[in-house]
């Protein structure tokens, strides 16, 4: 299941829309599936229309739409069901739309800020691979056998190849440690909890997991879903394995009529002004709303984190690269002069 198919985000709010206008206009709900299942990628087309003969049999859209199984988010799956006990499908998927716009604003503001910083890294590794290669051009000529330009015993053809797939290696893990986190494997919270405690890094981090949660709140209270199972997907949608490991005790102590306020700050996860705002909306019965309102405060709040992060990230991959070209300069410094030397002596030819 970790490598299991998705539909894209932009594809996924297309759905949405379309299906929200549809209905919206009248449209029979077995006639949009079969549209539905005419559109997008040949692999999800196949999954609507099962769903779709499902519909055409009679069975419900919540259940019809578990064909489709991952490929749609368990948000979507959780919301259908709600809006197809209350009535409000057209309602559901237009919201879902919303939820899924904001997520996409969000992630384009984090990349807004953080693709610079990467792109300097990505620079410098590619010029750590250039001076392996012309370590081992250099190594070939007589007397510089034990030349290392960047100190990492690495040279020639064979030490790029090691470099080159030591990287791969790490992006691959990094690629499958995001997807982990995605299906909430609990092995990552180790590693979660170590990024955490980075300064600057954790606290931007957990502020756009904070601010997920409460658009996921925003819109599953909204529409009418029972408390304990709008809080587990907020806490899911955080992709933090300690806030979602936290979705058991939590349904347990509102299982007990502990008010929402109380159970999540039994949890020490939770900062004071993420409380304050649940305890405000929770005694003005408009939870919701205050779950809306807090996202675009923690958005903000966020970019602005993010912003700061990039710049450190930035100095911090600049005095990398200059001690890289200090180390370097060294190196040759001491390659040149032992190149007078060897010409100075009496017995070079």
């Amino acid at each position: 299941m970790l490598f299991s198919r998705s539909l894209s985000s932009k594809l996924l709010i297309a759905l949405c829309r379309r299906i929200s206008i549809s209905l919206e206009t009248g449209v029979d709900v077995r006639t949009v599936f079969q549209r539905e299942a005419q559109t997008g990628p040949n692999w999800f087309r196949h999954k609507m229309q099962d769903a779709a003969d499902l519909i055409e049999r009679g069975q419900g859209v919540s259940e019809a739409l578990g064909e489709v199984g991952p490929a749609l988010p368990e948000l979507v799956h959780s919301m259908v069901r709600v809006g197809e006990q209350t009535g409000h499908l057209d309602t559901v998927f237009a919201r879902l739309a919303e939820h899924y716009e904001m997520r996409n604003r969000m992630h384009r503001d984090f990349w807004s800020t953080a693709w610079w910083p990467i792109f300097q890294f990505a620079i410098s590794l590619v010029v750590i691979g250039f001076l392996i290669a012309i370590t081992g051009w250099l190594r070939s000529m007589p007397g510089n056998e034990d030349l290392d330009i960047i100190g990492l015993g690495l040279y020639g053809f064979r030490g790029l190849l090691v470099y080159v797939s030591i990287l791969s290696a790490i992006v691959i893990a990094g690629f499958m440690l995001l997807r982990a986190a995605k299906k909430g494997s609990l092995w990552v919270g180790s590693v979660q909890r170590v990024i955490l405690l980075i300064p600057k890094l954790g606290n931007a981090i957990r502020t756009l997991a904070l601010a997920r949660m409460a658009w996921t709140l925003d819109i599953a209270l909204d529409s009418g879903m029972d408390t304990t199972r709008a809080l587990r997907l907020g806490l899911n949608s955080t992709y933090l394995i300690p806030f979602i490991k936290s979705g058991d005790s939590i349904a347990d102590n509102i299982a007990r009529g502990t008010d929402i306020y109380t159970t999540m700050l039994q949890t020490n996860l939770f900062p004071t002004d993420f409380l304050d705002a649940v305890r405000v909306g929770e005694e003005s019965g408009r939870l919701p709303e205050t779950m809306g309102r807090l996202a675009v405060l923690y958005q903000e709040e966020a970019r602005a984190a993010m912003r700061v992060l990039s710049t450190v990230a930035g100095f911090v991959v600049w005095a990398i690269v200059a001690m890289m070209i200090i180390a370097m300069i060294f190196t040759l410094a001491g390659f040149y002069a032992k190149t007078i030397e060897d010409m100075s002596s009496p017995n070079y030819r």
